[in-house]
């Protein structure tokens, strides 16, 4: 036989072979189990898929796509990420592209309609990290599940998780670098902001941002110290302070992190929310926007107010104070608020900070359906030992 032939009819027969099966098996396929049909895209939003008829070692990626764009890669299972399908309501497509070893892909898609007559009900966990303080302030450490108690919209529902000091810690550290932080003030912030991080442990994972006028992340969210130690010796002051704009975005930064992980942004700031020209707001979003956001994506507030202007200056609008608009923060997602009359003093409030988040308990019940028209629900976490108060988040937004 012709050599030339030969080796087309070798070419022929190894085509014809089925694939190996290391890759895929015949009918290999990703199938989208959450969010289930019907449901409405908006805010922090999981998807869960699994991968049918292939060898996992041979998965070398699977990437979430909303509308198209990529908002999730993952490398092994479990098969789920969560996602920030925004504010806007309307017609979502979420795509779910498994890359093989050997170049091949396997895909998935799921188009999601808004009013298709499918009950909308609010499937994720609500988690709740909160902290428990005797009489005198201290932490109690050692509260059993047996102890606490929780009511949704005044009715008692059972957890599904109680712990305490709970899973790793996704951090959100925020700086205001505006104008005023100049000088001695910012060193000490830098300096502050250095120790606590050294004092993270290993598993816990920092994003560093930092706001004047606009919002700036200077370290994406990692396990990288180097990178948010650069990050945070690099700041700079000048310009306004976009305070809300910068609860919003870091926020939306910790929903890319993961899911099994307790949110927590640390926020310091040493002015009200306004443009450097001090005629309009700094930021583009509200007050309740920043708070809104927070709640959606699990994120307890713990704000520090540098400075004595804080208890007289007041937001644009007249109506509450910098330090007001601070406590708020902290009191809405279970946080706390602390006051840092001087600069010098701020590795000691972030330290209490840490110790804080050391010793807080961590749980999670599943809500009701929503009914129609419903968009907040109040919380109350209490404990039957006596002399012993609760500090969690006052409730969350359903959809």
């Amino acid at each position: 036989m012709p050599r030339a032939h030969a080796c087309a009819v070798a070419l022929l027969a190894a085509a014809l072979l089925p694939a190996h099966p290391a890759f895929a098996a015949e009918g290999s396929k990703v199938v989208i189990l959450k969010p289930a049909k019907g449901a409405l895209l908006v805010g922090s939003v999981v998807v869960e898929f699994r991968i049918d008829g292939v060898d996992p070692t041979t998965i070398a990626e699977a990437t979430v796509l909303l509308d198209r764009r990529p908002l999730a890669r993952l490398a092994e299972p479990p098969w789920h990420a969560t996602i920030d399908a925004g504010d806007e309501i309307g017609r979502r497509q979420v795509d779910v592209v498994v890359r093989l070893a050997n170049g091949k892909e396997l895909k998935a898609s799921q188009v999601y309609e808004p009013g298709g007559g499918i009950e909308e009900i609010d499937v994720r966990l609500i988690n709740v990290s909160f902290t428990a303080l005797d009489r005198r302030g201290r932490q109690v450490p050692d509260l059993a599940a047996a102890e606490v108690a929780v009511k949704d919209q005044g009715k008692p529902v059972r957890f599904e998780r109680f712990r305490r000091a709970g899973p790793p810690l996704d951090v959100a550290l925020v700086f205001d670098t505006s104008n005023s932080m100049q000088g001695e003030r910012l060193e000490d912030a830098q300096r502050a902001a250095l120790a606590f991080l050294d004092a993270l442990p290993p598993q816990d994972q920092a994003v560093v941002l930092d706001f004047g006028e606009d919002v700036r992340i200077s370290a994406p969210l990692s396990g990288d110290r180097d990178a948010a130690r650069s990050a945070v010796r690099g700041f700079a002051a000048a310009g306004g302070t976009a305070l809300y704009d910068a609860v919003y975005e870091a926020a939306k930064a910790l929903a890319a992190g993961r899911t099994d992980a307790r949110r927590v942004m640390v926020v310091l700031s040493d002015g009200r929310d306004e443009a450097s020209s001090g005629l309009e707001p700094g930021s583009f979003h509200t007050l309740d926007e920043a708070i809104r956001q927070a709640h959606l994506k699990d994120a307890a507030l713990f704000t520090l107010g540098v400075g004595s202007a804080l208890k007289r200056d007041t937001d644009f609008t007249g109506r509450m104070t910098t330090e007001e608009v601070l406590t708020r923060l902290a009191a809405s997602t279970g946080g706390r608020y602390l006051a840092v009359e001087r600069s010098r003093s701020l590795t000691d409030a972030y330290r209490d900070v840490l110790e804080e988040l050391r010793q807080r308990y961590d749980l999670a019940f599943t809500p009701a359906p929503r009914k129609p028209g419903e968009s907040w629900r109040a919380i109350e976490v209490t404990t039957s030992r006596p002399g012993v108060t609760i500090r969690a988040r006052e409730g969350y937004f359903v959809r």
